[in-house]
Parts: structure tokens; sequence; C-alpha cells
């Protein structure tokens, strides 16, 4: 599943018509304004992020480590 919604992250942010995203967006949201954030989240955000949790999964990266808080 982390796969498919890569792909699809990727294809709605950088292969699908722009105009075609603002219409989709426009029609399932009242909020207009956020459809710059919103792309800007399809082409860079998402797709790093889903490709972590990828990585995660597969033992290659421990993203947890990341995050650990350590007290002095």
């Amino acid at each position: 599943m982390p796969l498919g919604g890569l792909l699809i992250a990727i294809y709605t942010g950088w292969f699908l018509d722009k105009a075609i995203s603002r219409d989709e967006f426009e029609a399932g949201s009242k909020y207009k304004l956020l459809f710059r954030p919103w792309i800007f989240f399809m082409r860079w955000v998402a797709p790093v992020a889903i490709l972590m949790i990828l990585l995660q999964q597969a033992g290659i990266v421990n993203v947890d480590l990341l995050f650990q808080h350590r007290v002095p």
C-alpha cells in the first residue's frame, strides 16, 4: 500500500495536469486558497514521507533513532 501511495503522490504532484488538479481540489474543498500548499505537499512532502516509511519497513533506515529524546 505505501508503494501505491507513493506512486499516486508522484503522479498527482508531477504528471497530472495542474488545471485538473485545481478543479478537483476546489470541487472537494471550501478552502480554495490551500491549493498551492497542497500541491507542494503532494510534490515534496508526501513522497519523501512515504519513501521513509518504505525504507523503515524494509529495515534499511531506522527513523525512530532520529526522533529519540536523549537526556544528558
